[in-house]
């Protein structure tokens, strides 16, 4: 369903995320971090896990298809992606997101992976060096 996704511009922001929601539920998951921040996770092969952390403001303005950068770039490539969404500049510093993180490694999740590629630019490089 992913491949060749897109949201519309037309979209509010609230209407963006609700859309993005059911993308995230229907193919891996779409998880809430408190108010400011959210993951949304698609499972794709065990080979690559691109992970990027973007901001609302950045994906809304920047992408042409409207979607977080995972989508774009991995979809053709067939890897699993999982973005973290910042809806503000947190700088990612958030019980939620530091839990978040924290219980994906004690699940094991990472190691899933043959791969592990974080990414981020600005404010969102800081969190992809960060929690790598």
């Amino acid at each position: 369903m992913v491949a060749g996704a897109a949201l519309s511009d037309d979209l509010t922001d609230t209407q963006w995320l609700v859309q993005l929601e059911d993308i995230g539920e229907e193919e891996g998951y779409f998880s809430p971090l408190g108010d400011d921040h959210a993951a949304v996770f698609v499972d794709r092969s065990q080979e690559v896990l691109f992970v990027s952390f973007e901001t609302l403001a950045g994906v809304r303005s920047v992408s042409e298809t409207g979607m977080p950068l995972g989508f774009d770039v991995c979809e053709s490539r067939g890897w699993s992606h999982l973005t973290l969404l910042a809806m503000k500049e947190t700088w990612y510093r958030s019980h939620f997101v530091y839990g978040y993180f924290d219980r994906l490694v004690d699940e094991g999740f990472f190691e899933d992976f043959d791969k592990v590629i974080f990414y981020g630019a600005g404010m969102c490089g800081y969190a992809a060096a960060a929690f790598s």
